[in-house]
């Protein structure tokens, strides 16, 4: 795998750059890119793109080849979150970072195909009559549409739906506000509980992820 770090701030390449090479145990091939003039020339399958989202407009991503991972970082997680596979909001931890590489490192980075459908996935349990979560045994409490939301996407683990598709089932909502509903879910259950709940299926939609702790 070559990784390919797309920033003009030197200090962040040259960190997640260290990081990579110490993972690896200096065994890497990495690429530091400061333009995206020509961003579609990385859409080499075993290449992992990582992007800053506030240096360079999100949307640039999109002409990157979906077979391609992108971990993009930046402060707008609503407006980044929909361009890449997964997105951390600055200020993150390297060593967050380093736990979304190895996902993708070790071929978990899409998300696998999940058939179960019991009302119980790990730790995690909706109670629909109270508009709440159950996670790790805390109570978890939601909006009327941020429960919708979720609700639509627990129901459909393991298949991607569509912004355009939630935005309708909640009465007729606009597509860009459904990503400012997920991103207030997942700062609900995924940031406190060190969990990825929901992922983004770049060019598709939200997926709601059974396999969600992050070890």
């Amino acid at each position: 795998m070559k990784f390919i770090i797309i920033s003009n701030d030197k200090l962040v390449s040259r960190l997640i750059e260290i990081e990579l090479l110490v993972m690896y145990d200096s065994k890497v091939d990495i690429a530091v890119c400061t333009d995206i003039k020509d961003i579609s020339q990385y859409s080499d399958e075993n290449n992992l793109i990582i992007m800053d989202f506030d240096a360079f407009d999100p949307k640039a991503a999109s002409l990157i080849s979906k077979n391609v991972g992108i971990i993009a970082f930046g402060k707008n997680q609503i407006a980044g979150q929909r361009y890449c596979d997964v997105f951390l909001r600055r200020p993150f931890l390297l060593s967050v970072l380093r736990k979304m590489i190895s996902e993708f490192n070790d071929g978990q980075g899409r998300m696998p195909e999940i058939h179960e459908k019991n009302k119980h996935v790990n730790n995690f349990k909706l109670v629909p009559e109270k508009m709440l979560a159950v996670i790790d045994g805390k109570n978890i409490f939601f909006s009327e549409t941020e429960f919708k939301i979720l609700e639509i996407l627990y129901e459909n683990r393991g298949k991607a739906v569509s912004r355009d598709c939630i935005a309708k089932l909640i009465s007729g909502n606009k597509s860009n506000s459904v990503d400012v509903y997920v991103c207030m879910i997942r700062r609900k259950i995924d940031t406190p509980f060190d969990s990825r709940f929901i992922r983004t299926v770049r060019g598709e939609g939200y997926i709601f992820n059974d396999k969600s702790k992050i070890d």
